[in-house]
C-alpha cells in the first residue's frame, strides 16, 4: 500500500514538474529521475517484504539482519545515484544565477575568469558525492565501518583542491589588475608587466 501511494505521488510530482518546467531539454533527465525513484520504491518495498517474511516465518535473526543491511546499502546507493544524476542540472542552474548576479553587481570580469572552472566544479561535486555515498555504504556494514571515516577526509581534500583553484584564478585576476592599470604606464612598461603577470 505504501509503495503504491508513493508511486502515485511520484507520477503526480513528475506531471506537476513537467507542467511547470516548459524546457523540453530537461524532459529526458526528469523522466530518468522519476523512473529511478519509482524503481527505488518498488525494490525497497520488496526488500522490506522479504525482511517481514523472515520474521513471520521464524527464520533465524541473522537472515533478517543481513536483509536489513542489504536494504540500507541499496537505499544509500540508489538515493546517492539519484542525487548525483541531479548535479548537472543543479550546477547549470547555479551557473545561471551566478551569471545574473555578476552582471547586476558589475563582477563580470570575476565571473568570466571563473566560468572555465565550471567543468572542474561539476567533477569535484560528483567525486565528493560518490565519496560520500561510498562512505555511507561502508558505514552500513559492521565489518567495514572503520573505513567510512576516510570519506569525510577525502571530501575535504576535494573541497580544498577546488577552493585552491578558485583562489589561484581570483589572485591572478587581482594581480593583473594591480600590475596593469588602465592608465599611467608606457607601452614598454606595459609589455614587461604583462610578461610578469603570469609568473
Amino acid at each position: 500500500v505504501a509503495a503504491r501511494l508513493l508511486r502515485r505521488a511520484i507520477v503526480g510530482a513528475e506531471a506537476a514538474i513537467n507542467r511547470w518546467d516548459q524546457l523540453k531539454s530537461n524532459d529526458e533527465s526528469l523522466a530518468r529521475l522519476f523512473k529511478g525513484l519509482d524503481r527505488l520504491v518498488v525494490n525497497t518495498a520488496w526488500l522490506m517484504l522479504a525482511v517481514l517474511a523472515c520474521q513471520w516465518f521464524g527464520l533465524p535473526q541473522s537472515i533478517s539482519a543481513a536483509l536489513l543491511v542489504v536494504t540500507r546499502v541499496y537505499l544509500v546507493f540508489s538515493i546517492g545515484l539519484l542525487v548525483i544524476r541531479c548535479t548537472a542540472v543543479a550546477v547549470d542552474t547555479l551557473n545561471g544565477l551566478s551569471q545574473r548576479a555578476a552582471q547586476s553587481r558589475g563582477w563580470t570580469d570575476h565571473y568570466n575568469r571563473l566560468v572555465p572552472l565550471l567543468p572542474t566544479f561539476r567533477t569535484c561535486v560528483e567525486y565528493a558525492l560518490w565519496t560520500g555515498v561510498a562512505s555511507l555504504m561502508l558505514a552500513q556494514v559492521s565489518t567495514t565501518r572503520n573505513l567510512a571515516v576516510w570519506g569525510p577526509r577525502l571530501i575535504q581534500a576535494i573541497g580544498l583542491f577546488f577552493a585552491g583553484r578558485v583562489v589561484i584564478e581570483l589572485g591572478s585576476l587581482e594581480i593583473g589588475r594591480r600590475m596593469l592599470p588602465p592608465q599611467g604606464l608606457t607601452e614598454v612598461d606595459r609589455r614587461r608587466r604583462a610578461t610578469m603577470v603570469p609568473l
